[in-house]
């Protein structure tokens, strides 16, 4: 799989992961504390999709804009007058 392909699909990966692992920590919070599943639902899957919006989509556009910076010339320049990141080459 060349570079390009890799990135898109790395940003929906990384936010069904944090998805899931929302919804996981929700069940498992619900089990430990004995409420019912249910009931609760609505505000698991709830949560679980907020988890991956702002930890998956943030984080992962995040990252991409470090990957990118490092390859075109004038966001390397930018990032590095932005973050005084004196090595990018």
């Amino acid at each position: 799989m060349d570079k390009g392909h890799a990135v898109s699909i790395f940003l929906p990966a990384v936010i069904v992961g944090w998805t899931l692992a929302g919804v996981t920590a929700g069940i498992l919070v619900c089990v430990l504390t004995g409420t019912d599943l249910t009931a609760a639902l609505a505000d698991i899957i709830c949560g679980g999709g907020y988890a991956g919006i702002i930890l998956g989509l943030f984080g992962g556009v995040f990252f991409l804009y470090k990957q990118i910076s490092e390859t075109v010339p004038f966001i390397r320049s930018s990032y590095r007058k932005s973050t005084g990141y004196r090595n990018a080459v």
